[in-house]
């Protein structure tokens, strides 16, 4: 983050010393001047601003309880348009208010799930109109847990959950941003291409 607020500085103090460099000496400064001088520290103001939230929105998230755990994921996944969700056995889909989301996301086709078997409450949002796909004939259960938002589109991003000493971490990676990122998109297209291959065996 320091880098790139001091190469922001950098580029509008370049900038910002122009109006100086054509002032003439002794003189006072006009108007137009001044307002591009205003204008100027404006935004840079704004440009250290959104470097700053980014940085913030982008750092690794630590959750100690299972009910943190899941109201970050109901966040997650209410905020997103069509979402995809790759999981061992969906156990934090537990209470009634995070089904009725889900369904909801499903009666819209926009809830896709990949899990190695059919459990029950993936049964529940299949019929609810959730895309499952299963793979447990590949034998392999991988490690990665994630949920990606936006599918599709230019804004999707993935967060990938992990245990670090006992403690939930999730991390945020956009579209573009990250290896990570296209990672879980091919996880994802491997898991429907050969959902795709056994359908149509």
């Amino acid at each position: 983050m320091i880098v790139q607020i001091l190469s922001i500085l950098g580029s509008s103090a370049s900038l910002i010393s122009l109006v100086f460099f054509f002032h003439p000496t002794g003189q006072s400064f006009t108007a137009t001047e001044g307002i591009l001088l205003g204008v100027g520290i404006m935004l840079t103001a704004l440009a250290v601003a959104l470097e700053v939230k980014r940085y913030i929105a982008t750092q690794p998230k630590t959750f100690k309880t299972k009910k943190t755990i899941r109201d970050y994921m109901f966040r997650w996944i209410e905020s997103g348009g069509k979402v995809c969700i790759f999981s061992n056995d969906l156990s934090w889909v537990d209470d009634d208010e995070m089904v009725s989301m889900l369904k909801q996301k499903a009666g819209k086709d926009e809830l896709q799930i990949c899990v190695p078997v059919m459990v029950p409450i993936a049964e529940t949002l299949k019929t609810a109109g959730a895309t499952i796909l299963t793979y447990s004939p590949l034998k392999v259960v991988p490690q990665s847990r994630f949920t990606i938002i936006n599918c599709g589109r230019m804004d999707a991003q993935v967060a990938v959950g992990r245990r670090v000493n006992g403690e939930h971490v999730v991390e945020e990676f956009g579209a573009g941003d990250h290896p990570v990122f296209a990672v879980a998109s091919d996880l994802v297209e491997l898991v429907t291409r050969y959902n795709q291959t056994r359908r149509n065996a």
